[in-house]
């Protein structure tokens, strides 16, 4: 919506918000809002407001209690869950789901009600620093697959599958700060948005290929191995863009898709393997696709 600025004294100009987002907001004379500033861009926060999102769940036989019930209202950035059950409340499995919701805590509690809120600030840690973290995570998962096919040690693939778990909380954390605040340079929310929940596919198709790598897929270290060189030249780029290097990441990616074919020749046993190797390569592409192209 466009908005006329108009003249107010010792060189200042003004404009006027429409009644109905105000409405919406409980926005009064005399309030406060923050002016957050991006580039040539302002957004208007409603952060000095403190305003606080809610929401109400009830656990009954007809409706199962799902953990996506919990995850989606902390992503989306409501600040108090209430879950109220018609028998006995599930409290262990609602303990379970806040030990990797950042921030959440129980703070009322009865046998057939509690109330989920955040007790502390979601914005203690940086969100790059937090978002570099996953990177990492995921590097360090490729890291200790290929370690594994040196040690033979199989029995370690599960604590490997288990690393998934800690990327889903820093991402869902990620994601709650995009949705509560956004990013710093507010245009950015959307394409980290999608890297986010891209990265944490990729994740899930790391966990996936650690729980079913066997001895026999030593046969692939190879084609693992590349994966990683893939990984880390994506994330570079990602921080430091050159122009340069997008030939490199292409010729790469290409030499892994002939890499994996030929493997499915070669060693048609692995075929499963080699479709969640393409299936990760394929996550890779979606997740940085703005800078492939």
């Amino acid at each position: 919506m466009k908005r006329k600025l108009v003249k107010q004294g010792n060189g200042a100009l003004t404009i006027t918000l429409p009644y109905q987002w105000l409405s919406k907001n409980n926005l009064e004379k005399g309030d406060y809002v923050d002016l957050i500033e991006s580039g040539k861009d302002f957004i208007l926060s409603l952060d000095a407001k403190k305003v606080n999102k809610a929401y109400e769940i009830t656990v009954s036989k007809d409706k199962p209690f799902f953990k996506r019930y919990i995850r989606t209202c902390y992503v989306l950035g409501y600040d108090s869950i209430t879950i109220v059950a018609e028998n006995t409340l599930p409290l262990k499995l609602i303990k379970e789901i806040l030990s990797n919701l950042i921030g959440y805590e129980i703070i009322e509690q009865t046998t057939k009600r509690c109330v989920i809120s955040v007790v502390a600030s979601p914005y203690d840690e940086n969100f790059d620093a937090i978002l570099k973290r996953i990177f990492f995570m995921l590097e360090s998962m490729v890291d200790e697959i290929i370690s594994v096919f040196d040690s033979k040690d199989y029995e370690s693939l599960q604590e490997i599958a288990a690393m998934e778990g800690s990327i889903n909380t820093f991402v869902d954390f990620c994601l709650r700060i995009l949705n509560k605040k956004g990013y710093v340079d507010f245009r950015k929310t959307p394409y980290l948005y999608q890297i986010l929940a891209q990265l944490e596919q990729i994740g899930d198709g790391l966990r996936d290929l650690a729980t079913h790598l066997s001895p026999r897929s030593a046969k692939i270290k190879d084609v693992v191995t590349n994966y990683r060189e893939y990984f880390i030249h994506l994330r570079q780029l990602f921080y430091k863009y050159d122009m340069k290097k997008i030939k490199v990441i292409k010729n790469i990616r290409l030499n892994l898709y002939d890499q994996v074919r030929k493997a499915v020749h070669t060693y048609p046993e692995e075929m499963l393997d080699l479709y969640m190797l393409v299936s990760i390569l394929h996550q890779f592409e979606i997740a940085l696709d703005p800078i492939n192209n």
